[in-house]
């Protein structure tokens, strides 16, 4: 049975490419720096982990952070860090490239576990459908996920534009395009992972849901963790 874990009410993902002659600096800045910066640096930051792409679905760099609730992204220590980067920040944030960034709600949370394999669902309702896709998603796709050997977790996000509007507005990047609403499923390994996803936006309450901005699912593998002690 599906157990969900009372933990992080709220999330923050960036999502992003950057130049091949970037990459080496970008992703040791992001390691010791700009993710340790804000996980270990400011309150009601749970955790944070990194993700490189295993294919040509989505940007290559996935960054999660989580938090203990909606008003850690409304924060002035938040804010200011936004508004004001330290100089390598504000280097390699400006080349950011590809970018989805979202602000969102955690509205299920399920599992104990982590996974080093992650399925990146991106999920576009039709207005006014959001309640039943995630009712669908909370009584019907999740549970059959996790009955699948290797598949140890699953989150389900929405969107929130009261979180988004204060970071958003004060970033120095603009432009970025938004995740409405999503399914992040955590497994041990990729293959069964792909084909219990594959199975499942076959049938069922996915199979006519627009996977917008993404054209299909992203299968991702975890770089780096932080969290505070």
């Amino acid at each position: 049975m599906a157990h969900e874990k009372r933990t992080a009410k709220a999330v923050l993902f960036t999502w992003t490419d950057i130049a091949p002659d970037e990459e080496a600096g970008f992703n040791d800045w992001y390691n010791r720096e700009h993710m340790r910066d804000r996980i270990l640096g400011l309150p009601g930051f749970i955790r944070g982990r990194r993700y490189e792409n295993t294919g040509p679905e989505g940007p290559k760099y996935l960054a999660f952070y989580e938090a203990w609730d909606i008003g850690v992204f409304q924060s002035s220590a938040y804010l200011d860090m936004v508004r004001e980067p330290d100089p390598a920040s504000r280097h390699y944030i400006l080349r950011f490239k590809n970018v989805i960034r979202t602000i969102a709600r955690i509205v299920r949370d399920f599992g104990e576990a982590e996974g080093a394999c992650l399925a990146a669902i991106a999920l576009a309702p039709r207005p006014g459908e959001e309640e039943a896709l995630a009712r669908a998603l909370v009584e019907e796709v999740v549970p059959d996920l996790l009955k699948t050997p290797g598949i140890v977790a699953a989150r389900i996000i929405a969107r929130d534009d009261s979180l988004a509007a204060k970071s958003t507005g004060g970033h120095v990047r603009q432009g970025d395009r938004r995740l409405e609403f999503g399914l992040f499923v955590e497994a041990t390994h990729m293959e069964p992972l792909r084909a219990a996803v594959s199975a499942a936006l076959a049938r069922g309450p996915l199979s006519g849901v627009s996977p917008a901005p993404l054209e299909g699912p992203a299968y991702l593998r975890l770089l780096y963790r932080v969290s505070p002690a």
